[in-house]
């Protein structure tokens, strides 16, 4: 699993436990449905702090991360 999709999935408050018995290893997260949507609205923020740069051209940053949110429905 990605390092920061894992660290993302942590903030959440999402467990995970291995299978190491399995080749690659097995991840199973366990969560509640909030926590999956706090896991959710992280990956959300992430794509806005990822695209910032790019899009400083086009439109202001909290102009593209606001659209980003709103498309989600993501609220802070």
């Amino acid at each position: 699993m990605n390092e920061r999709i894992r660290q993302l999935a942590e903030k959440a408050n999402i467990e995970f436990t291995y299978d190491p018995t399995e080749t690659p290893v097995r991840a199973f997260a366990e969560c509640w449905e909030d926590e999956l949507e706090k896991f959710a609205q992280l990956i959300v923020q992430e794509c806005g702090v990822a695209l910032s740069p790019m899009l400083r051209d086009m439109i202001s940053r909290g102009q593209a991360y606001d659209l980003i949110k709103q498309h989600f429905g993501v609220e802070e």
